[in-house]
């Protein structure tokens, strides 16, 4: 299909769902494919960007505010572009190299990139 596999199973963060497995060379079998479409999914994704909404508070969501015409007024947004990447940068690196999931492991422990986790000691020391 050239749009997409529409999904008849949707959920109110992926409404109108479709699928596109951009990637089968034809190796898999029909049930390797119904598999990886089951598991196709946009969620860690959006759990990611909550994460960042919720630690930074420069990428938190307006708020309306009643005496200003509803108008949305970002309390916390960063003013300098430059700020947003060198923010975004340095949790990324937080999230893949210091903090651990349910199996101890680290993103980049997981992927073969460290050996263990990098802890605030190590990064701040002076030596």
């Amino acid at each position: 299909m050239e749009d997409g596999m529409p999904w008849p199973f949707h959920t109110q963060g992926e409404p109108n769902k479709k699928i596109k497995l951009w990637t089968d060379l034809g190796q898999h079998t029909r049930i390797e494919l119904a598999q990886i479409l089951c598991r196709a999914s946009i969620h860690p994704v959006d759990a990611y960007f909550a994460v960042v909404r919720r630690r930074v508070a420069g990428f938190d969501r307006g708020m309306q505010t009643g005496s200003n015409r509803r108008r949305t007024w970002y309390a916390y947004a960063f003013y300098d572009p430059n700020m947003v990447v060198k923010i975004i940068n340095i949790l990324r690196f937080y999230y893949n190299y210091m903090v651990t999931g349910a199996d101890g492991k680290s993103p980049a422990m997981r992927l073969g990139l460290a050996k263990g986790l990098v802890y605030e000691r190590d990064l701040f020391s002076l030596v």
